[in-house]
């Protein structure tokens, strides 16, 4: 379309000798006080606004494959301010030409550059010394005012490259598949930026987006570089968030996605994007050989957020997203060990982080056992560890009162200092709550408390700016008035074990193909545990066993499943009424009664599960291996 524009250009100019000299006038004036040259759009504005018949930006942009508010607010802005800083006139649209003929009549020949034509569009200026070719840097942007300052800074902070900026909806509703490919395929690299509310439950990576997607991944047949970067602006939630094909959605979870939303995240956004984009080769010339159960650590700890290897915990994920929208909302993450709660709850920050909200984590067991035992200095602990990771000033002395308490003291300190500090959403997180409960005091103190904040968020603005995010392993039990449990209020998520459909989505992250029988199998063996599963698929897709041998060797000493196991029979070596309660259950072959209290202790322990008033032993890993260490 530029070339167009070009031919157009040069047949007009050519009748027309004295534009021609306005427009060397003004690329020579630019010049002289910036020491910079035209682009092609700017070229293209330029030409338009100085021809009789002035075309207005919107067309323009509908002709170039631009948005009309890109062209308006960050070419013509630019391109007005060289020419008024040029000239020392203001210059607009409006007065380009009258203001340009009259400083050209007024001026001396030196004035213009000797021996040089204005260069038309997409006719780049010659220098006089070779040059390195530039990489080719595509930009592709939404519509919507938040992004043209981001695109003026990335314009200008990467004129390294020779940048090409569009409308990513204006160009993929023009183009037909066959001339989209093409068109992308020109590029080096692809900065793709994404800006939009949508709720994560609808369809918001829409075919355009994909195409892009699709385009990196096959990367012209290139795996050694990464060819796309996407910009997540504001809100934009971490995608795909919607239904894909899964080989599809596997690949596309390795694009890299920074996330901007505001100035002060540009500097450190910059940076990013010149890592991603300068990566050296040699350091990647790998990467073609590399299989995705290479990668470190893969069965311990979270998953990454990025990972291919994370598997959604469908319905519960988005219910999560959607309740820490709602002001004083609370979400309570209860499951065993190794189910996936800080998997889930990492992922409840990043979505809140996306929405601009402040995220702040603790960990209990970073708590001294000195603090865990006094529920005064486990609320000082808690208030102080907030403030350092904000930065704020530490001023716990000005709002406790020993005559009031320590949990007047600190809401009092919540209330009238942290939320006043902050002007949006505040996300607290308490990861392993179950830390406190082994001080029965200040497990009620600190439950009590939180279950307070919770409900005066119902009348209060100031706590309605507080999210709360209890992480709770179910293994210890704190004996609690359901009135005054945070685990009895707010959104209770008692995570589950993966189903058959999980696991086999975990399979393929792995590359691995299990037939129904096989997935049946695992399933009857470790009952959905995702801990136990991702273990069970690391070692199959390493080689070192085949399904059949860890499923003989399940219940013995040299189990891949041991350190888990042992951690379970240490627990219940401790009670000896569990002990003798899950006996029963293991020597029944139908569900058994068991008194409430124990039933609900196993289960927490995830060693039962419910059937109406009884309980049944949770997988075939359970029975082999308890059944012959229990008596």
């Amino acid at each position: 379309m530029l070339l167009t524009a070009a031919q157009s250009f040069r047949e007009q100019t050519l009748s027309q000798p004295h534009l021609n000299d306005i427009l060397n006038f003004a690329e020579t004036v630019i010049h002289r006080k910036s020491g910079k040259h035209l682009n092609d759009l700017q070229r293209v504005v330029l030409y338009e606004s100085l021809l009789a018949t002035k075309k207005t930006y919107e067309q323009i942009a509908n002709e170039h494959g631009y948005s009309e508010n890109y062209i308006q607010q960050v070419v013509a802005t630019k391109l007005w301010k060289l020419l008024t800083e040029g000239i020392g006139e203001k210059v607009t649209k409006a007065n380009v030409r009258s203001v340009l003929e009259r400083n050209l009549s007024q001026s001396s020949p030196q004035h213009l550059s000797k021996n040089r034509e204005f260069q038309p569009p997409h006719q780049p200026v010659k220098s006089e010394e070779s040059t390195p070719q530039k990489k080719r840097l595509l930009i592709l942007y939404p519509d919507g005012e938040t992004v043209v300052t981001l695109v003026q800074t990335l314009e200008s902070a990467l004129s390294n490259y020779e940048l090409s900026l569009k409308s990513w909806q204006n160009l993929f509703e023009k183009a037909q598949d066959s001339q989209q490919k093409a068109t992308i395929n020109d590029y080096d690299y692809c900065l793709l930026l994404l800006e939009g509310t949508c709720p994560v439950d609808q369809s918001i990576v829409d075919q355009s987006m994909i195409e892009v997607i699709q385009w990196a991944i096959t990367c012209k047949g290139n795996p050694q570089k990464p060819p796309l970067i996407v910009i997540r602006i504001s809100a934009f939630p971490l995608f795909p968030l919607t239904p894909m094909n899964e080989q599809f959605k596997h690949h596309s979870l390795q694009i890299p996605q920074l996330l901007w939303s505001s100035s002060s995240d540009t500097a450190k956004l910059l940076k990013d994007i010149s890592r991603h984009l300068e990566m050296n080769p040699e350091l990647t010339q790998n990467l073609s050989g590399f299989c995705p159960w290479m990668e470190a650590e893969l069965s311990e700890g979270s998953v990454a957020l990025n990972s291919r290897f994370y598997v959604e915990r469908h319905p519960d994920e988005l219910r999560c997203y959607q309740e820490i929208t709602k002001p004083g909302a609370m979400v309570s993450l209860k499951a065993p060990k190794q189910m996936g709660k800080t998997s889930l709850l990492n992922r409840i920050l990043a979505y809140a982080a996306s929405r601009n909200y402040q995220t702040v984590l603790i960990d209990f067991q970073k708590a001294d056992a000195e603090i865990l035992s006094d529920s005064n200095k486990l609320l000082r602990w808690l208030c102080a560890n907030i403030c350092r990771q904000f930065e704020f000033e530490v001023k716990l002395d000005d709002y406790w009162d020993s005559d009031l308490g320590s949990k007047m003291s600190c809401s009092l300190f919540f209330q009238e200092y942290l939320l006043k500090q902050v002007q949006t959403p505040l996300v607290l997180a308490l990861e392993e709550v179950n830390e406190v409960f082994e001080n029965l005091s200040s497990a009620r103190t600190l439950l009590t408390l939180l279950r307070s904040w919770h409900e005066e968020s119902k009348f209060s603005c100031i706590w309605q700016k507080l999210r709360l995010v209890l992480v709770q392993s179910t293994e210890v039990y704190v004996p609690l008035n359901i009135n005054q449990s945070p685990f009895y209020g707010g959104l209770v998520i008692d995570l589950r074990p993966f189903n058959v459909q999980q696991v086999q989505q975990l399979a393929k992250a792995y590359e691995l193909t299990l037939s129904v029988t096989e997935c049946d199998r695992l399933m009857a063996l470790l009952g959905g545990h995702p801990y136990l599963v991702r273990l069970t698929l690391e070692h199959i897709a390493r080689k070192k066993s085949s399904l059949q041998e860890l499923i003989q060797s399940a219940d013995t000493d040299t189990s891949i499943y041991i350190e888990h196991l042992h951690r379970l029979l240490g627990q219940l070596q401790q009670h000896s009424e569990l002990q003798r309660a899950f006996a029963q259950v293991l020597s029944s072959s139908e569900s058994v009664m068991l008194e409430p209290s124990q039933k609900f202790k196993l289960k927490s322990m995830g060693l039962v599960r419910l059937h109406n008033n009884e309980v049944s032993v949770s997988c075939q890993l359970y029975q082999r291996y308890f059944k012959e260490r229990l008596h």
